[in-house]
């Protein structure tokens, strides 16, 4: 643990201080993504929970928790679940998918 703390925080900088000033942009940032919504697009996506999982590199209990509520989904995940979407639309040429 003492090793991620000094390469987080770059030596004798707190890690929290570091982040706020080299990359003020970069935090988690909530999405506007309801769970109605992604549980929608992963149904459209015809995947499984545990398959919509892997896609986004996230356990299978983190998805179940992101459409039960418990969970906010973050802006970095609506992303992709938009990318998948773009992506399934490019491969069947239909009309955009709505979630």
């Amino acid at each position: 643990m003492a090793l991620y703390n000094s390469i987080k925080g770059c030596g004798n900088k707190p890690a929290s201080n570091f982040e706020e000033k080299k990359y003020p942009k970069f935090k988690k940032s909530p999405s506007k993504m309801t769970r109605e919504e992604f549980k929608n697009a992963r149904q459209a996506l015809g995947l499984s929970q545990s398959k919509m999982a892997v896609q986004l590199g996230v356990a299978f209990q983190t998805v179940r928790s992101w459409e039960q509520g418990r969970n906010p989904i973050s802006r970095v995940v609506e992303m992709a679940v938009f990318h998948l979407l773009k992506r399934k639309n490019q491969q069947t040429n239909d009309s955009p998918v709505q979630i």
